[in-house]
């Protein structure tokens, strides 16, 4: 076996194979979704119930959200 010229072996230059990894992105963008569904829900109930009293404090909420 004879090493490339940038001293890596040609072994890991080569793609996992996808079969093995494909259930774990599935399931960590199924999850990410739900996570963002919630943020964007609580975001949504705090802004619709203090609506009449916004004030500079949910400003500040908002620019961080």
């Amino acid at each position: 076996m004879s090493n490339s010229p940038s001293g890596i072996p040609p072994q890991a230059l080569q793609l996992p194979n996808l079969n093995a990894t494909l259930g774990a992105l599935e399931i960590g963008l199924v999850m990410s979704t739900l996570l963002l569904g919630i943020a964007w829900a609580q975001g949504y109930t705090f802004f619709s119930r203090s609506a009449k009293e916004l004030t500079q404090e949910p400003r500040h909420v908002l620019f961080v959200v």
